[in-house]
């Protein structure tokens, strides 16, 4: 699926590939939890660094809410952050 690459921009990835690649995890959690809404493109990426994204791009929109808490749930244990 053409969806289903790390940086796919035709889905409306605002970050370049170079600042989303030199975050740590640790930088990348952190940049999402001092965001005042949530921001899909470091969603995508979370996905990415866990192994999850082709689920990412099919999770219904009934479901997406529960999919991302459990994603950002185990990338802030991944990250030793709560």
């Amino acid at each position: 699926m053409e969806n289903n690459n790390r940086f796919n921009i035709s889905v409306g990835c605002h970050y370049s590939s170079d600042f989303l690649s030199s975050l740590s995890d640790a930088e990348l959690l952190r940049t999402i939890d001092e965001l005042p809404i949530p921001d899909y493109d470091l969603y995508r990426e979370v996905c990415y660094r866990l192994g999850c994204l082709a689920e990412y791009i099919d999770v219904s929109s009934d479901d997406f809410e529960f999919f991302i808490d459990g994603v950002m749930d185990t990338f802030a244990q991944r990250c030793k952050i709560d």
